[in-house]
């Protein structure tokens, strides 16, 4: 159960502060027809992943709380009960599955941490609507902001739209292309300094 908590939390959790967690979970469990501890363990984390990863409405809209009107959702993918909802469970492991199928991960496969990655749209996001110049203390971040902004349409194509689903998500899309073009650079950049 505790890896559960970790998925949805994405950091390590205390054992002793899961109380709360771990009664949701094992009610959800129990709701189920107690399946394997482990196939319970994959389930919960292709559902967590779908929940904070996915565009269907089901995750972005009713879980994360994008794109309500005046902003008035609340993102609760990371609150446990939230996730089991017995009502919701059945419906929501099915689109978790065909969204984790079409994003050829596995039950198995780690997630993609955003960290970096909205650290960087944020740095975008902030100037998106004016003509100010992005600022970053680390240079990685913008480097990749930069790349990342001029391959999806560049700051015009996205003025007003800075909180939609559909920002995020050609974001997200891109990232992994960013990430591996600063890689190249950088090796590119200790190529011509060992050549010196």
């Amino acid at each position: 159960m505790l890896r559960c908590i970790e998925e949805v939390r994405q950091t390590t959790v205390n054992p002793e502060r899961t109380a709360t967690d771990r009664k949701s979970l094992a009610s959800l469990w129990k709701a189920i027809g107690k399946p394997d501890a482990a196939t319970f363990e994959q389930e919960f984390r292709i559902v967590a992943r779908w929940a904070r990863e996915s565009e269907d409405k089901a995750a972005a809209g009713d879980i994360r709380g994008i794109g309500w009107k005046d902003n008035q959702g609340t993102d609760r993918h990371r609150d446990i009960a939230t996730l089991c909802r017995q009502e919701r469970w059945a419906f929501r492991l099915e689109l978790a599955r065909k969204w984790s199928a079409s994003m050829g991960t596995t039950s198995t496969s780690e997630p993609m941490d955003w960290t970096e990655s909205d650290a960087a749209r944020l740095v975008v996001q902030r100037v998106l609507d004016s003509a100010a110049e992005l600022h970053h203390r680390d240079e990685r971040i913008l480097w990749l902001a930069k790349r990342t902004i001029t391959h999806i349409g560049k700051r015009a194509a996205w003025r007003g739209k800075g909180s939609t689903v559909e920002w995020i998500s050609a974001w997200r899309k891109e990232w992994p292309a960013s990430v591996a073009a600063y890689a190249a650079y950088e090796l590119e950049q200790q190529r011509k300094m060992a050549a010196k």
